[in-house]
C-alpha cells in the first residue's frame, strides 16, 4: 500500500512540475559589462519588450510602441544585477500581464549625472550639450543587443555591453547655418556649461545680398525650420506643395508644417531649439 501511495505521489509531482514551471512570473535580471562603462552608473533602466527583432525595440519606444518597464538604478557597478519584475513601472501593461510566448528584448540605461544647482538642491539628471536627444539614442547611454527570450518561464538574463557614441555636429550648408550659444544664466544655475543650439534657415538671396535686412521668424522646435530640404521629393511630402511653388522659397513663412510657437522680429531669419532637462532624482 505504501509503495502504491509513493508511486502516486511521484506521478502527481511529475504532472504538476510543468504547470509550476509555466506559472513562474517573469523577471529580467539586467547587468552591464565593463565594455559599456567602468561605472558606477546612476540612472533609469528601461527594458523594452517587442514582438519583432527589427527595427531594434529601443527605436520603437513611443505611446503606440512596444511594452516598456523601468526602474531606477543608483551606484550600479559592472556585473551587478538589477531585477525588473512585476513591481516595475510599466507601459502600456504590467510585466505579469504579458501573454506567455517568445519576445525580443532590449535594455537601455539613461545615464544621470550629479548636478549641484544654484538653488542649493543636488539632483541626478541626464544632461546634454543642448542637442535634441531621446534617451534610447542619447550619447553616453548604455544599451545591449536584441535578445530573443521566453516570457512566462521565470528569470531572463539581459546584458548591456554597448554605449551610444557621440553624434557629429551638423555641418553648415549654403542654405542652413548652425549656432551654439553658451547660456550664462543656465550655466550658473546648473553649475556646469549649458548650451542652446540654433538652426538658421537663410532667406533666398542672402548670399548675394548679405548686407540686406530681412524679417525674421523664430520657432521653438527641433531640426531644420519648416521641414526645409534640398531633396525635392522629401520637401513635397513635408509641405504638401510643389517645391517650385513660390511659397516654398527659402525665407517663406507660408508653409510651416509642424511648427510650434512663432515669433517675428526684424533680424536675419532664424529658428532656435532648446532641449529641456527634467531632473528626476532630488535630494
Amino acid at each position: 500500500m505504501r509503495g502504491k501511495l509513493g508511486r502516486m505521489r511521484l506521478l502527481l509531482a511529475l504532472l504538476l512540475a510543468p504547470c509550476l514551471a509555466l506559472a513562474q512570473p517573469t523577471r529580467f535580471e539586467v547587468s552591464y559589462t565593463p565594455a559599456a562603462s567602468a561605472g558606477p552608473v546612476t540612472g533609469r533602466l528601461v527594458v523594452i519588450v517587442a514582438k519583432a527583432a527589427e527595427p531594434e525595440p529601443r527605436m520603437l519606444v513611443s505611446p503606440s510602441g512596444p511594452a516598456i518597464f523601468g526602474v531606477d538604478v543608483a551606484g550600479l557597478r559592472p556585473g551587478q544585477t538589477v531585477v525588473v519584475d512585476g513591481r516595475a513601472s510599466s507601459y502600456p501593461t504590467a510585466l505579469d500581464s504579458l501573454p506567455p510566448g517568445d519576445y525580443y528584448v532590449q535594455a537601455v540605461v539613461n545615464v544621470y549625472e550629479k548636478a549641484t544647482r544654484a538653488d542649493g538642491k543636488t539632483v541626478w539628471v541626464h544632461l546634454n550639450d543642448g542637442t535634441q536627444e531621446f534617451f534610447t539614442i542619447a550619447p553616453g547611454n548604455l544599451y545591449g543587443d536584441v535578445q530573443r527570450v521566453r516570457i512566462g518561464a521565470g528569470a531572463v538574463r539581459v546584458a548591456l555591453d554597448k554605449v551610444v557614441p557621440p553624434v557629429a555636429r551638423p555641418t553648415d550648408t549654403e542654405w542652413v547655418k548652425h549656432a551654439r550659444i553658451r547660456s550664462e544664466k543656465l550655466t550658473t544655475f546648473w553649475g556646469r556649461p549649458i548650451y542652446v543650439n540654433a538652426t538658421v534657415l537663410l532667406p533666398s538671396g542672402w548670399a548675394e545680398h548679405p548686407e540686406r535686412s530681412y524679417p525674421a521668424v523664430y520657432t521653438l522646435g527641433h531640426s531644420v525650420p519648416f521641414g526645409f530640404s534640398t531633396d525635392s521629393a522629401r520637401a513635397r511630402a513635408t509641405s504638401g506643395r510643389s517645391t517650385r511653388s513660390p511659397a516654398w522659397r527659402r525665407g517663406s513663412t507660408s508653409t510651416a508644417p509642424g511648427a510650434a510657437t512663432t515669433f517675428r522680429a526684424s533680424s536675419p531669419s532664424a529658428s532656435s531649439s532648446r532641449h529641456r532637462t527634467s531632473p528626476t532624482r532630488t535630494r
